[in-house]
């Protein structure tokens, strides 16, 4: 018996005797981790999957509430409410959003961008979700059908808001990055504010992006994740939200694929250095020499020079992920049914 043997072992006993859901969870997490590294992935799949339900289990998730969000969004931010607030925001090109699904690529995209010297990093911020949170609570309305009585006045002042929280981070920096994932259900209100800024929204495929999310132990929130099915509805509002943000915001959104990423580095980040304004710096190449500190679950791939063994990576799981597959598959059909 060698090592990794007697390890899955003594975890097996420890889940066995544990009453604490919690720690059977990080156990399974365990086990699946061990099994994937052997490559017997129908095992590694096995434990992730009695983790996963031991965490939905335990955390709850209301996909009716969320698809119902997705669609307040949608019909909130209109055409309409864009041309009467159009021209109303800071003229501040200093917010930089990299947003998009969790997983994706997000990470990598920042530490690029802050390897230049006008660029900084800020990570995962939560300003966005605090200004529309502490709007709500004045306004005494729901968090975002509020915004459809939005004022041009209040507007400013959100984004004077948002200016004063970031200016910390990068006080003489020409652009500061807000690496929120989840601010792409927000980017009408992010045009709105900052029509200058730029906003760039990472792709990657979605089963790759689907498997590590359902693979990844947040510390909170992305309770969609832990399900294979209510994962690939989440997928589909995404995307769907997206094709929104598109029409209504033609030439404001620039998309960035994973794939394109790792197949061509040089030439993606060159492209993101120019849509930025600025000029180019062979760094940005270097991302992986790049000291600043990284609080996201991708710390140890920004740490790597590019590499592209995880593009295909899914297809060790292909079999295990059918539920999954077929949902993406079904695409607008599957979405028209879970949003009533």
């Amino acid at each position: 018996m060698d090592n990794d043997d007697e390890l899955t072992v003594k975890i097996n006993q420890q889940i066995e005797c544990s009453k604490d859901s919690n720690h059977k969870e990080a156990f399974n997490y365990a086990l699946a981790k061990i099994y994937e590294d052997k490559r017997d992935h129908e095992a590694a799949f096995l434990y992730l999957g009695r983790a996963n339900t031991l965490h939905k289990e335990r955390c709850g998730y209301n996909q009716k509430a969320l698809m119902e969000g997705f669609q307040i969004i949608k019909s909130t931010f209109n055409r309409e409410l864009i041309e009467r607030l159009d021209s109303c925001g800071s003229e501040s090109s200093r917010p930089l959003f990299v947003l998009g699904m969790p997983r994706s690529g997000t990470t990598l995209v920042e530490q690029i961008l802050s390897s230049h010297t006008d660029i900084v990093g800020g990570g995962e911020l939560q300003f966005m979700g605090m200004i529309l949170h502490n709007h709500a609570a004045m306004t005494g309305t729901q968090l975002i059908g509020s915004f459809a009585k939005l004022t041009c006045d209040y507007l400013a002042s959100l984004a004077g808001d948002y200016l004063s929280l970031i200016s910390p981070i990068g006080p003489e920096d020409k652009r500061i990055v807000d690496k929120m994932p989840g601010n792409f259900m927000y980017i009408g209100l992010i045009a709105l504010m900052f029509p200058n800024a730029k906003i760039i929204h990472v792709k990657r495929n979605p089963m790759a992006t689907c498997l590590s999310c359902f693979k990844q132990r947040f510390t909170e929130g992305h309770n969609y994740s832990y399900d294979l099915k209510d994962l690939g509805h989440h997928y589909l509002a995404y995307q769907d939200l997206m094709r929104h943000w598109h029409d209504l915001l033609p030439g404001r959104i620039l998309d960035v694929e994973y794939e394109a990423m790792t197949g061509n580095l040089e030439a993606e980040a060159r492209r993101l250095i120019d849509y930025c304004g600025l000029d180019w710096e062979n760094a940005c190449i270097d991302f992986h020499k790049n000291k600043r500190a990284v609080r996201t679950a991708s710390l140890a791939q920004v740490r790597k020079p590019i590499y592209t063994k995880s593009v295909a990576f899914w297809r060790n799981y292909e079999q295990q992920m059918e539920p999954l597959s077929e949902i993406l598959e079904e695409g607008g059909r599957t979405l028209d049914l879970i949003c009533g």
